[in-house]
């Protein structure tokens, strides 16, 4: 856009300064012909305030468009903060705030919260973001939904676990945890190549 908008300048700015190098070869030389001469000055004066208009209206357009993708991706940047701080707060939550588990003799402490990717993916696909982002954002996104997923897993298991399912209930809780420490990473790699700043609530506990 700003290239076409230079272009375009250029060209009428040229199509000026020979039009006033045309003007002045004229003044010194008269011609009969001024009938010819008036509808050809007339011509060339309105093509060049139109092309002038043009590329006036063309950068004030991009001009918006950059504006308006600013204020959006500033938008995103605070909305992904408020998801993400939410998110690293479930994911910290202390065993005596997670759902408790006795199978054999051993304590089992499920978190059973779910994390949501909404503004993760929307703005994957805002394409306001550069490449790098953005893949950080739908990796993120992915991975919040199979962890999600593992929760539903693990509380079908735990609704019919026995002392019997004690080795499938302990690697299903090994799964979370891995889970939740991936997803704790994913999100301060994000926060530092974005350079979000979490909000002040992110240190409160439920």
């Amino acid at each position: 856009m700003e290239r076409t908008v230079a272009t375009t300048l250029l060209i009428a700015v040229g199509i000026a300064i020979f039009y006033t190098i045309l003007v002045y070869w004229k003044g010194a030389k008269p011609d009969a012909k001024d009938n010819i001469w008036s509808w050809w000055h007339g011509l060339i004066s309105t093509f060049v305030s139109v092309l002038l208009g043009i590329t006036v209206a063309i950068w004030l357009l991009s001009y918006q468009d950059r504006k308006t993708d600013q204020t959006e991706r500033q938008k995103y940047r605070r909305l992904l903060t408020a998801e993400l701080s939410d998110a690293r707060r479930v994911l910290s939550l202390p065993d005596k705030s997670k759902m408790v588990m006795q199978l054999g003799g051993t304590n089992y402490y499920i978190l059973a919260a779910y994390v949501q990717p909404i503004i993760l993916e929307e703005a994957a696909r805002s394409n306001l973001f550069d490449p790098v982002d953005t893949e950080n954002m739908l990796l993120l996104a992915r991975n919040m939904r199979t962890f999600n997923l593992l929760i539903d897993h693990l509380m079908e298991a735990v609704v019919l676990a026995t002392d019997q399912h004690a080795n499938n209930i302990r690697y299903l809780v090994e799964s979370q945890e891995s889970g939740r420490q991936t997803l704790l990473e994913n999100i301060d790699l994000i926060k530092r190549q974005m350079r979000l700043e979490w909000s002040p609530s992110v240190d409160l506990q439920y």
